[in-house]
């Protein structure tokens, strides 16, 4: 399907060039510039993937230099056993709260012995003194 129009020449100044061989030379030159395009990507993107390793591998020699593994781990084992003492040390005091719990229970419950130790006699007293208040009611005509 070739019309007419698709072979009749362009002029571009002085020559004629056909339509065909004009986009032909535009879409070549068209892949020439994307392939520039897409090889200065793949070079930036390799120069970048460079610089981040360079950049990782210096943070590492200063991670390194500045707190070396041995050190680290020294004060792993330092901190652990610290967290170590400070839960015995919160059981103790749980225990002792429990033991001050004991204490004011042992005090009330000697509080209420005292007091029944005081009703009991209270009592007595009232028995003698009913005793003594019938004995005198007999002994009276």
């Amino acid at each position: 399907m070739t019309s007419a129009n698709e072979n009749k020449p362009i002029r571009h100044s002085t020559e004629y060039v056909s339509l065909f061989d004009h986009f032909t030379s535009l879409l070549n030159e068209r892949e020439k510039n994307t392939a520039t395009q897409i090889e200065s990507m793949n070079r930036a993107l390799e120069l970048s993937a460079h610089e981040l390793e360079r950049r990782l591998e210096e943070m590492n020699n200063i991670r390194r230099d500045f707190f070396p593994k041995s050190a680290h781990e020294l004060f792993k084992t330092q901190v652990d056993s610290d967290i170590r003492s400070l839960r015995e040390s919160r059981s103790m005091l749980e225990g002792k709260a429990s033991q001050t719990e004991l204490n004011k229970t042992t005090e009330i419950a000697n509080r209420s012995q005292i007091i029944a130790v005081i009703g009991t006699i209270f009592g007595i007293i009232g028995i003698f003194l009913s005793l003594i208040t019938f004995i005198q009611e007999l002994g009276t005509p």
